[in-house]
């Protein structure tokens, strides 16, 4: 992700107004553009950077820096691949320069017939320097056999702007039928986060350039502008890459498993990946990175490792973290023991494994690990774990173990409540016993927009109580994946959480004050590339 050093804030949201080949219609595409039908031929153009069409440099599209404006396009024919799907990007750069910046990707969507004509719009903070000609491009990589990728390019001028700019609006009015966009941004003009801006913490994580999928960047998030800023770059790619359906799915390194730890004391992130072999190997390799600056501290094999997958890591004190995972049975296949591993670091060796608890008994039901969470006050781990046989519904509980004891100490049952949650925050505000918090929408599982509130669940009885609601329903989607690893503010009394505009790809930070009961947002953006979104003291 080769990117100018401007700041860029991204949100990519899919409009559903409309009923490929590829047009860019906001700013203009370079010459003639008819969209009335699928296949059009202004849409149909090869060849890097932008399909053949020289530069237009009369008559430039303006653009204010540092605002909020469209980027529309549409995918005027779906050449959709099974099994091997493509996406479409948009990117930016001055003109004459091949050193594009990769604003956003999205996805390739099968839609049975390939004359779909398909609209999408990305609502960007342009950035704030002055060019006096850059281009925008769109591209669409298909993967399908016999084609080539589309290009489109618009010209146009940027003009550097004085911020500061969290409280602008879009300098194009939203289409009328896209409410629940609208409705994110006045939440976020209304209840800014501002309060919490210049707090010591930045949200970071490993973000996935399509583009280049054995590479991954390590990345600052703003948390009030929800900005993008690549610190390092490594050789991992994401999951089983593109390039990688060669030799029995093998690759050099790939992350799978979403898994972060925080050591705030020495200012590091610990993660799990692969070191070759397949997507059916258990990862076992450790990186670990200094937070402050995206440098690589540390790549070892986890020595002494005993094979369980690991689901969670958890930063205990300085060079100990505690791992959970979950052991299948070998003579009573269906059933399962839960592990509790202590990860060391030793100096002369690296960070070595040690298997210091399982579970005496197995379990076959409540097996769909969820979230868990430290009290590295009292040494206790809480695991919440799922029931298999309800998906759609909180039939759950918390198993709670101390690390200082290596010990099962209870399981409590979850209370059934109109609330379902896939993560728990433990917070200690106090000497007093402490809470379990987390961000859950309301209501059943067929609301697709609810309401969404803070709960607290107590990890002694397991009820379950709501505090106050964070966002009206209508707004955002009911998606369980915002969690952020490490995401309570001890300090502070502040929980973070990432909600996604409903029927877009638009997210929005949210930050939830515990003892003052006010929820503040951030700018819209796009945090779908990035994995492992920890909070994380800059």
């Amino acid at each position: 992700m080769k990117m100018l050093c401007v700041q860029l804030l991204l949100l990519l949201c899919l409009l559903n107004t409309c009923q490929s080949h590829l047009c860019l219609i906001s700013p203009r595409q370079r010459g003639d553009m008819d969209i009335t039908s699928a296949g059009s031929h202004t849409c149909f153009r090869h060849g890097a950077p932008c399909g053949g069409m020289p530069a237009e440099t009369s008559n430039l599209q303006i653009i204010a820096g540092g605002q909020q404006m469209f980027i529309k396009w549409q995918q005027n024919f779906n050449h959709y691949e099974v099994g091997y799907p493509g996406f479409m990007d948009i990117s930016i750069a001055p003109v004459d320069s091949d050193n594009f910046t990769l604003l956003s990707f999205v996805p390739d969507k099968y839609v049975f017939a390939q004359d779909h004509q398909q609209n999408y719009t990305a609502v960007i903070t342009a950035p704030n320097i002055q060019c006096d000609h850059c281009v925008i491009r769109a591209r669409y990589q298909s993967h399908k056999a016999g084609e080539t990728i589309f290009y489109q390019c618009a010209d146009v001028k940027i003009t550097k702007s004085s911020g500061p700019f969290h409280k602008t609006r879009m300098s194009a009015p939203f289409d009328p039928n896209f409410r629940t966009l609208q409705k994110a941004t006045e939440l976020q003009m209304e209840y800014p986060m501002h309060e919490y801006a210049d707090a010591s913490f930045n949200l970071q994580g490993l973000a996935y350039n399509e583009f280049e999928p054995d590479r991954l960047h390590f990345v600052n998030v703003s948390l009030d502008l929800g900005v993008v800023q690549p610190l390092n770059e490594f050789n991992i790619g994401v999951d089983l890459t593109r390039s990688s359906r060669r030799a029995a799915f093998q690759q050099p390194n790939f992350l799978m498993d979403g898994i972060a730890a925080l050591n705030p004391t020495q200012s590091e992130m610990l993660t799990i990946y692969h070191h070759g072999g397949s997507m059916d190997n258990v990862a076992s390799e450790v990186m670990v990175i200094f937070t402050n600056n995206g440098k690589l501290e540390l790549t070892t094999a986890l020595h002494g490792f005993d094979g369980v997958p690991i689901n969670a890591l958890e930063y205990v004190k300085p060079r100990t973290y505690v791992s959970f995972g979950i052991q299948e049975n070998k003579e009573k296949p269906g059933t399962f023991h839960f592990i509790l591993g202590q990860i060391t670091y030793v100096p002369g060796t690296g960070l070595v494994y040690k298997q210091i608890y399982r579970s005496p008994d197995t379990e076959n039901l409540f097996v769909n690990f969820q979230w868990a969470s430290m009290d590295r006050v009292s040494g206790e781990l809480f695991v919440l774990m799922g029931n298999e046989n309800t998906p759609d519904t909180l039939d759950a509980r918390i198993y709670v173990y101390n690390f200082f004891n290596q010990s099962f100490i209870k399981m409590v049952p979850v209370q059934k409540s109109d609330y379902t949650f896939m993560s728990i925050h433990v917070y200690r505000p106090g000497p007093q016993t402490p809470f379990l918090y987390a961000v859950a929408p309301e209501g059943s599982y067929s609301e697709k927009r609810p309401a969404w509130s803070l709960i607290r669940i107590d990890p002694v009885l397991g009820t379950v109580m709501p505090l106050f609601q964070i966002s009206p329903p209508g707004v955002f989607e009911r998606y369980y994946g915002g969690s952020i690893f490490n995401g309570f503010d001890q300090t502070n009394g502040v929980l973070y959480h990432v909600l996604r505009v409903a029927d877009t790809v638009a997210d929005v930070i949210v930050s939830v004050d515990v003892r003052g009961r006010t929820t503040t947002f951030s700018r819209l953006t796009n945090l779908r590339h990035i994995h492992n979104l920890s909070l994380s003291p800059k």
